[in-house]
């Protein structure tokens, strides 16, 4: 998660209409740490940062301050990024109904 005066950002990666019904959001953290690497730890942020895709969390509504990262979301192609690695490595393929691997 980037860090802006001490305070730590999570992006949202769960949808907008689950996050209402549930009242908590599904977040990954980020880290611009070198010593991370590999499919846990996709490229984001045009290479300012890797997704930590293995920490997916569960946060209510309130734990999320108004601040927004920057930048306050992630592009399309870094969230798909992050959805592949999401259930790779979480090994979601065949709770999804695929065989292979993308």
């Amino acid at each position: 998660m980037p860090v802006y005066r001490g305070t730590v950002y999570a992006y949202v990666v769960s949808d907008s209409r689950w996050n209402r019904i549930s009242g908590r959001a599904l977040a990954i953290r980020t880290t611009t740490s070198p010593r991370r690497s590999g499919p846990a730890f996709p490229v984001i942020e045009g290479g300012g940062a890797r997704a930590c895709c293995a920490s997916l969390t569960s946060f209510r509504h309130a734990a999320f301050s108004r601040q927004r990262p920057h930048p306050p979301r992630l592009s399309l192609s870094d969230m798909v990024t992050v959805a592949k690695e999401i259930v790779d490595v979480l090994d979601l393929e065949m709770a999804l109904g695929r065989q292979e691997r993308w």
